[in-house]
Formats: C-alpha cells, sequence, structure tokens
C-alpha cells in the first residue's frame, strides 16, 4: 500500500493515483483488487492506497505515482528512488528550505585503534514543497569574504524519496513511500576556521529560486591547559578550595569551562561528559582563566577525583582529571555570633554592641556597619549575652546565647523604649 500525508492544506486538494505499468514482455503484471486513487484529507490525516495481490515475474519493470498530475516513476532495485519527475500543478506550492551543517570533531580514540581523522562537517539539507523538477545546490564557501567555492554537492530533489517494498504471501507485494531530508558528511581535509555553508534550490533551466546560508567554524584543534594554580595536594572534606586554569585557547576560542567530581565518562559520540548526577563546581570564565571552588562534600569519600572539561568553539573538548588524597575533616571554626540591630524595620548603623560573659563581664565590643549589621568571631564556647544601646534615647536590647564551634550563630536585637 501507499501512504500518503501532508498537513493541512490551505490550497487545491492533492489527488494521489497508484498506477501500475506493464513489465517487459513475458513478464505482465497481473492486478488485484483495490483503491488507487484518492484525495488527501484536507486535516492532515492519511489517505491509504492499495492494489491488492500484485502478481509478477522475477523481472518486473516499473510502476508510476501520480501526484496531482506530477507522475513519479519507480523501477524495481534496490533503492527504488524516483528515476524522473514531471512538472505538474505543485507548482503553485511555496517551497520551505532548511540547512543544517554542523562540524563534528573526531570521536575519542585513547588507544589508537582507528585511523586518524580531523572530523568531518554533517549536513541536514532539504526543500518541502519545491516544484517538480527542481534540484539543490550545496556548497562550502570559504576565504576573507566567503567567496572561494571550498566543496560542492547537488541533490536531484527537494527531499529523497524513497520507495519500500515487503514481499507479501502468494508473490504479492507491499509498498511503502518516504521521504527525507538529504544527508551528508563531508570530511574537513584542508579546510580550517570560519566557513558558510549554501543550500540554493534551482528551477529546471537553472533559475536559483531561493538560497539560504548556515556559518561553520571548522577548528580540530583542543584547548589545552597550561597549569592549574592553587590545586592543592590533598583535600579535607567539608572545605572549599579556588583553583585557576590558565588555558590556550585553539583557534576557536572557549565555548564553556566546567568542572565536576568524578572521571568523565564518554557518550555515543565519544566526547567526554560527566557521570550521571555528578556534583558540578561553580566555574567562571574571564578570557584564558577558568576560576573554580571546589567544595569538597562533608561526607567525601577517597579516592577523591576532580575533572575539569574545556570545549573549544567549535565544540571539541578536553579534560584534565586528577585524583587527590582526601585528608582528615576540616575542624568547626571557632564560636562566633552575627545579627541585625534595628529599631522597628529600620536597621541601626553605628550602634554599639557588646559580648558580655557568665559573669556579665564586657569580653568584646562592636558598632553595627551601615548595613545594621554587627559580628563578633573568634570566641571561646560558653554562654553569653549580647546587648546593644542607642546613646541619648535609651532604647536599647539583649539577648543571651550559648556558643560553640561552627557557623555563626544568628542573634538578631530589636531596639526598645
Amino acid at each position: 500500500g501507499l501512504r500518503a500525508r501532508k498537513p493541512p492544506l490551505t490550497n487545491p486538494p492533492c489527488r494521489v493515483e497508484l498506477i501500475l505499468d506493464n513489465s517487459p514482455t513475458g513478464n505482465a503484471v497481473k492486478l488485484g483488487p483495490g483503491n488507487t486513487k484518492g484525495v488527501l484529507p484536507t486535516d492532515g490525516s492519511t489517505l491509504f492506497l492499495e492494489q491488492g495481490g500484485i502478481m509478477a515475474g522475477s523481472r518486473t519493470g516499473q510502476f508510476t505515482i501520480s501526484i496531482d498530475g506530477t507522475p513519479m516513476l519507480y523501477r524495481l532495485k534496490a533503492d527504488l528512488e524516483p528515476q524522473s519527475r514531471a512538472l505538474g500543478a505543485d507548482l503553485i506550492r511555496k517551497p520551505v528550505m532548511g540547512l543544517n551543517a554542523t562540524f563534528v570533531p573526531p570521536a575519542a580514540d585513547p588507544l589508537g585503534k582507528n585511523q586518524p581523522s580531523e572530523g568531518t562537517i554533517a549536513i541536514n539539507a532539504w526543500a518541502t514543497s519545491a516544484p517538480a523538477g527542481c534540484t539543490l545546490d550545496l556548497a562550502l564557501l570559504g576565504g576573507p569574504a566567503f567567496t572561494n567555492l571550498e566543496r560542492t554537492q547537488s541533490f536531484p530533489a527537494g527531499l529523497k524519496s524513497e520507495l519500500r517494498i515487503v514481499p507479501g504471501e502468494a508473490g504479492a507485494w507491499d509498498f511503502s513511500c518516504t521521504e527525507s531530508t538529504w544527508q551528508v558528511n563531508w570530511d574537513i581535509e584542508g579546510l580550517k576556521g570560519a566557513k558558510r555553508a549554501r543550500l540554493q534550490l534551482l528551477a529546471p533551466d537553472g533559475k536559483v529560486l531561493d538560497t539560504i546560508f548556515v556559518n561553520i567554524m571548522i577548528d580540530p584543534n583542543p584547548i589545552r591547559f597550561v597549569d592549574i594554580v592553587g590545586l592543592p595536594s590533598k583535600v579535607s572534606p567539608g572545605t572549599n578550595y579556588s583553583l585557576v586554569a590558565v588555558l590556550q585557547a585553539s583557534e576557536s576560542g572557549i565555548r564553556e569551562v566546567v568542572a565536576f567530581m568524578g572521571a568523565p565518562a564518554p557518550n555515543a559520540l565519544g566526547v567526554p561528559e560527566p557521570p550521571e548526577a555528578a556534583t558540578m563546581f561553580p566555574t567562571t570564565l574571564k578570557g584564558n582563566l577558568a576560576t573554580c571552588i571546589l567544595a569538597i562534600p562533608a561526607d567525601a569519600k577517597a579516592p577523591f577525583v576532580v575533572t575539569l572539561k574545556a570545549t573549544s568553539g567549535a565544540g571539541v573538548s578536553t579534560v584534565l582529571t586528577r585524583t587527590l588524597p582526601l585528608g582528615p575533616p576540616k575542624p568547626p571554626a571557632e564560636p562566633s555570633v552575627e545579627g541585625l540591630v534595628s529599631e522597628g524595620d529600620r536597621p541601626q548603623a553605628g550602634i554599639e554592641v557588646s559580648l558580655l560573659d557568665a559573669k556579665n563581664m564586657k569580653v568584646a565590643a562592636t558598632k553595627t556597619d551601615a548595613a545594621g549589621l554587627y559580628l563578633f568571631e573568634n570566641l571561646k564556647k560558653g554562654k553569653y549575652t549580647v546587648q546593644a544601646s542607642k546613646g541619648p534615647s535609651g532604647r536599647k536590647a539583649s539577648k543571651p546565647v550559648t556558643l560553640e564551634p561552627g557557623p555563626p550563630m544568628r542573634v538578631d536585637l530589636v531596639l526598645l523604649q
């Protein structure tokens, strides 16, 4: 059967007919019952055509599918692509062109099992609703103004049409027709730098009906890690470390740098990626310097593995993996206390804040900053009182607090009469 489907139509109905031609002498085609004509539904649903019981000898020659009067001739051979197209009513349909062109870096091959490769350019090109008889011309342009023709390839139609045949019972055949985009992979031997892919839709007389462009950066060279500043010889759970990666960029520049815990795992294309559910470390990129904060989890286990991954503007990735010994956990910080001094909902700047011990003796004093905040740190554990007063107004506040090693204790004070 032939399955034909198009989006909801805004132009006249699309009429489809399946025509079985006679084969060479001595191998006549015998037809069975079936519906061989129809109109594509305007709601975009599928039209099914059938010709049951197609019986023929081993040298059956050809058949034709006619869509809106445009015959497409097929021969029974391996690829079953249309052998000819004639102009028809589909000239009134406006073509829609598409072009994807991407530089594909060479797959990782650490064991050197494959032939060296610099990568390829993967191209996907198409033109839907193209007038019958039109062709596509694909070109790769280079040079300062993209005027040098460096690669070219032509396609016989806007879409690639294929007919598939599956043998049925008693010598019958099941036919299915599909359309797809044109796909091609170009090697990049001798190519480097900024390029532009051009796709043109050409009429049968060679006239250019439409043109689209896509820019590509070809750069197989990876980024190089020149130095890692601040990388510790060992790390302690619960501790943060700041390091700076010095990079040597390739011609396409640096797209991104990421850091994560664990060793990378290659994806289907061999590109190293963070393992599933990996802990990512905050990383910022400025010029050729990538600054990273290694926040070692409090429950980190040995061995501790950290990876930096740098990706060029052309998509080539470089990874640097280091295994660091795990030291003892970081001891908790000395006791400290911080907070906000306010009057109503207004923060109070320049207010004196005192810290009194259990005997009501002043052990420390400070003043609030412009935001009304204060901080006492590097204290001894124990019981204290935090108090604040506002000079002539007589407004004051105080709160007791028990300090232990660890993060700062938060104590806010609201001044009252």
